[in-house]
């Protein structure tokens, strides 16, 4: 039997079609956040974000991770934080729509499996 999931928005309780949301990434006051959204709420969170975005700077920092080891990263070495984020040459949402479109069984949201990711990087080039 084969499980469809559906994407369900976090701020407004409804489902997502397929293609019609995202989850959405951001970084504030330190603490990194992750929620899914339709394409309409995300557009709200965008427009919302602009006026500060437009007059932000661009930093190097990297978000402390919900999951994972209970490392502060500003006790990292600048290299060790380089490699850290230089180690995948492509966006993991990326690889979540191509896992899933091509009948692999990843979730929504968190982190990928590392075999999955392996599939993605050899199918599209990016393996060693």
């Amino acid at each position: 039997m084969a499980f469809e999931r559906t994407m369900i928005d976090d701020l407004d309780g409804t489902a997502v079609a397929p293609g019609e949301g995202d989850t959405v990434e951001f970084v504030f006051r330190g603490q990194a956040y992750a929620l899914e959204l339709s394409s309409r709420n995300e557009e709200k969170l965008a427009q919302a974000l602009a006026p500060f975005i437009a007059v932000a700077r661009k930093t190097d920092v990297v978000p402390t991770p919900v999951k994972g080891p209970a490392v502060s990263y500003s006790t990292l070495a600048t290299n060790e934080l380089k490699t850290m984020v230089a180690d995948r040459p492509y966006e993991l949402r990326d690889a979540r729509r191509w896992l899933a479109a091509n009948g692999h069984d990843v979730s929504k949201r968190g982190p990928i499996q590392e075999h999955f990711l392996k599939i993605f990087e050899e199918a599209n080039g990016f393996s060693s």
